[in-house]
């Protein structure tokens, strides 16, 4: 246990969690980085750009994952196994991301309710940390790629 100026005594597992969330923040900024290096190098125009990446943020952020939780109540955990939501977690880099934060933390897990929902089948961390790193890798190397065919 830390203890600093003025607070409560902090112990390892509340820095632990802390620089988690540190790093995985920088991982999901990266990724949404390149995610946009994509669309600002498909998109010619600065104005369709921003929107199109406001578009996806959005998607990613809140429509991806309504979409995810109406098809396991609609599903009635027949058809979606542990598996497939295992993948479909991975294929958002935003899951990935409070998947490290909401579940692999014990005493945050305990209160996030995302446990619940992910239960056995969420993602273990080599998996989370793997898909938040293809995040950044594919899109920025499909920016390189699309950009370093254009003609300047």
């Amino acid at each position: 246990a830390l203890t600093v100026a003025g607070m409560e005594r902090v112990s390892g597992a509340e820095i632990g969690a802390f620089l988690t969330m540190m790093a995985s923040s920088v991982l999901l900024g990266a990724a949404f980085i390149a995610i946009g290096y994509v669309i600002s190098v498909v998109v010619g125009q600065r104005g369709a750009a921003g929107g199109l990446a406001l578009s996806v943020w959005l998607g990613f952020v809140l429509i991806y994952d309504t979409l995810l939780l109406g098809m396991i109540v609609g599903d009635e955990g027949s058809a979606i196994s542990d598996r497939l939501f295992n993948v479909l977690l991975l294929l958002n880099p935003t899951d990935p991301y409070r998947l490290l934060n909401l579940t692999f933390l014990e005493d945050v897990s305990r209160h996030a309710g995302i446990t619940d929902i992910a239960g056995a089948g969420s993602a273990d961390l080599t998996q989370s940390l793997a898909s938040m790193t293809l995040w950044i890798v594919i899109p920025f190397a499909t920016a390189i790629a699309v950009f370093s065919k254009k003609e300047l």
